[in-house]
């Protein structure tokens, strides 16, 4: 599909052979156009996932895509080359982390679009719109389109424009009819083909935690009762080495916390069972940055988090309602209640 010319519209396709970049601005995806498909976009995330995926399984995608991973990006005059090196040209990073890695921890803000691959997704539209037009000419992808929202149209405007949009883009053109089809089904098609078990995992419990209002009504099971296990004492290993928590899923991390108090909380007695739980322990040191990182995810999300609260744990107990340790006493107090009553 050829490049249109950008105009003001709140919905413009953009022209990969643009030289000047700033006009992509503060723009955010709303339609793709590849082969003759199309899909609608609320975020870059979403984007990256379904292009790189759809650009991966195209006819040189894969071998192309596998030799950039982790190698390191780099610019000479106005070409892009994979090096194993750092010190040839200007390197392309976003945020300091590599494009194009195999591991999370190594990309910027990671979208995972193939089994083993992730790709950084930026806070900047020029960062990531330049690599998606490299990849579009170096894997001559033809039938490929994307059309971005100007941030100077309302929320209304941008949705009528792609409405009229993707009218346009359906209608009969030579020959080719192109089809809408669903961005969510897809991704969900996609997740379910690359993403592991604790991928999987993590990703349910990131969606529980936005809906509940109370993080103990989340359920698991004891297959997911290992993954968190494991995952929390990777998370409690780091910070008994570098006093610091550093973690992709914050939200399961919270999670792990509640689920913890869940089990072992009573009398106000919370930490001396982590070494027992998790096979690490944690130091008084360390006690006070876990409870100011579960109130900066709190409150970050808009979870229900008590700043006048008697202890700093007393939150984490809260979110699990009643914690094992405190059953009996409790379920005592609603008999005692309803025989009064």
């Amino acid at each position: 599909m050829k490049n249109q010319e950008c105009k003001n519209d709140a919905v413009f396709q953009v022209n990969f052979n643009e030289s000047n970049c700033d006009i992509w601005q503060n723009c955010k995806p709303a339609i793709l156009v590849f082969d003759r498909f199309i899909y609608r976009f609320s975020s870059w995330q979403e984007f990256l996932k379904l292009f790189y995926y759809l650009a991966y399984k195209s006819e040189y995608g894969c071998n192309y895509l596998d030799s950039l991973t982790n190698q390191y990006l780099a610019t000479i005059g106005n070409k892009v080359y994979a090096k194993t090196i750092t010190y040839v040209g200007s390197l392309i990073t976003i945020k300091g982390k590599k494009v194009f890695t195999n591991t999370l921890h190594a990309a910027y803000n990671g979208v995972k679009f193939s089994k083993n691959y992730f790709v950084s997704c930026s806070d900047n539209a020029v960062d990531n719109l330049t690599m998606v037009g490299y990849v579009i000419n170096t894997l001559n992808l033809k039938d490929v389109a994307l059309f971005v929202s100007s941030p100077d149209y309302s929320k209304e405007q941008i949705n009528e424009s792609i409405k009229n949009r993707v009218e346009e883009l359906t209608r009969k053109d030579k020959g080719k009819r192109r089809k809408e089809k669903s961005t969510k089904y897809l991704i969900a098609h996609i997740n379910a083909e690359i993403l592991t078990s604790e991928e999987k995992f993590y990703k349910r419990i990131e969606s529980e935690f936005d809906k509940k209002i109370l993080l103990g009504d989340i359920v698991i099971s004891e297959e997911e009762e290992t993954y968190l296990n494991s995952f929390m004492t990777i998370i409690l290993k780091k910070l008994d080495n570098s006093g610091k928590i550093t973690t992709e899923h914050p939200k399961v991390f919270a999670f792990g916390l509640v689920r913890y108090a869940m089990k072992y909380y009573g009398q106000k007695t919370f930490w001396p069972y982590f070494k027992d739980e998790y096979g690490v322990g944690v130091k008084q040191s360390n006690q006070g940055v876990i409870n100011d990182e579960f109130r900066y995810i709190m409150r970050k999300n808009n979870k229900a988090y008590d700043d006048d609260a008697a202890i700093k744990i007393d939150n984490i107990s809260m979110h699990s309602f009643v914690t094992d340790k405190c059953a009996n006493q409790f379920f005592d107090y609603l008999f005692d209640y309803w025989r009064i009553d």
